[in-house]
């Protein structure tokens, strides 16, 4: 389990997150969503060790990261937007790399490349940027670390490689991980996540598993008259509105209205939820 309490950090005097507290379990894909500059990659760095909090408590599984344990750094691994590769061939990136970590699978490993279509004897800098992001998120996969922690795995990936990031990832989550995305692309993962997270002027602004989500929300183009419009918006589909589910009856769930919704209403939306603990409203 990852538990952050009253975690506040800021770059010089410019707060990013403040008095942030939740938790992250293990057997669970978690959704984190928000704007540009809302904190979502620092908050992976910090709970990777590569930032330290200025105030407040991360422990990742008993360890705080900050640490840098050798048990913690095998435990974890954090997948940047920003990718860097020396200039080697894969298999020499093997065997420099996957012995920090114990349960790296190079059956694994390859099974993902050739999911790429990806030839394991490549050059690295022969690869274009897009092969570099899929043989990033190959080997993370891979190492089948307890916690993985991907910040904005799609881009630079076409549609293809999405769809097969989306199969390898559905295969890769089991009780005994837990795998954290931060993501402006909501329709490309949306089906695989467990749980939403979004942050908002440094607070965890909403925070609902994907089951309670669909049960207490309702995502619909009709509704009925005196149904409280929770959030509205028009397109070329006609109006899509998200009003409390009282149908008795699980909903399709839209990542990106109820996105929307939060921003604009989310006091009141976090009010149809009984369980708050994690929201900073």
């Amino acid at each position: 389990m990852i538990a952050l309490k009253n975690i506040s950090f800021a770059y010089k005097k410019t707060f990013v997150l403040k008095e942030l507290t939740t938790t992250f379990n293990t057997g669970q894909i978690y959704g984190l969503l928000g704007d540009n500059g809302a904190g979502k990659t620092t908050l992976l760095k910090l709970m990777s060790g590569l930032l330290f909090p200025g105030t407040g408590k991360i422990t990742v599984q008993g360890s705080e990261p900050q640490q840098r344990r050798p048990s913690f750094l095998q435990s974890v691994f954090f997948v940047a937007d920003n990718i860097f590769f020396p200039g080697i061939s894969i298999p020499q990136y093997i065997e420099g790399y996957a012995p920090f970590y114990p349960q790296f699978s190079k059956k694994q490993f390859i099974h993902c490349l050739t999911a790429f279509n990806i030839g394991y004897d490549n050059d690295i800098e022969a690869l274009s940027f897009g092969q570099k992001k899929k043989l990033l998120l190959c080997f993370a996969l891979a190492a089948n670390t307890p916690y993985l922690f991907l910040d904005e795995p799609t881009n630079g990936l076409d549609i293809p490689s999405r769809a097969a990031f989306k199969e390898l990832l559905s295969g890769h989550i089991d009780d005994r991980k837990c795998v954290i995305v931060s993501t402006h692309q909501v329709n490309d993962l949306g089906n695989l996540l467990d749980h939403v997270s979004i942050l908002q002027n440094g607070k965890l602004a909403f925070s609902q598993s994907m089951e309670q989500i669909s049960r207490q929300l309702l995502f619909d183009n009709a509704t009925s008259p005196d149904a409280e419009i929770l959030f509205a918006e028009e397109s070329l589909r006609g109006r899509t509105m998200l009003t409390k589910n009282d149908s008795g009856y699980p909903s399709g769930v839209d990542l990106e209205l109820l996105y929307k919704a939060v921003t604009i209403n989310g006091e009141r939306i976090n009010q149809l939820f009984a369980y708050t603990e994690n929201i900073a409203i």
